[in-house]
């Protein structure tokens, strides 16, 4: 396991100190655990599965893929998408990749826009510009107060 822990942090590029920081963690358990030394809690493997999205059956066997992927298109059922319904998809998988890197803080402000903004989608009854144009000046002021 310890190989498989620095291979985490060496793939992320980040220093012991740096990986630890993410894991609220002290550098020494970092180096430990790389060593071989000490064996991770499974709090500690929760959280570097949660933190660097790693697959938790290769992080304690070895075995399969050592990522889990965050694209939307590999979480959904197989369908004939139009052109511009996979160019919607591609911009989604994009925005939840970044969104996956956000501290809580962020990700909170990104799920109050997108709630806001599928509320007024459902309620709208009037053109689709309306709902954006009321949606993107209500995330400037959820973005703002996140930040």
């Amino acid at each position: 396991m310890k190989d498989r822990i620095k291979k985490i942090r060496t793939d992320a590029g980040l220093s012991q100190s740096d990986f630890a920081k993410k894991l609220s963690i002290s550098r020494s358990a970092i180096c430990k655990l790389e060593y071989g030394e000490n064996q991770p809690s499974e709090q500690t493997l929760k959280l570097i599965q949660e933190t660097f999205s790693v697959n938790g059956n290769w992080l304690r066997t070895g075995e399969g893929d050592p990522y889990v992927s965050h694209k939307i298109s590999d979480m959904i059922p197989v369908i004939q998408l139009s052109k511009e319904d996979q160019e919607a998809l591609a911009m989604f998988n994009m925005m939840f990749q970044s969104y996956t890197q956000l501290d809580s803080k962020s990700k909170s402000g990104v799920r109050s826009f997108i709630k806001h903004f599928l509320e007024q989608l459902t309620k709208s009854t009037g053109s689709q510009r309306d709902v954006h144009s009321t949606s993107k000046s209500n995330a400037s002021v959820i973005f703002q107060k996140q930040v």
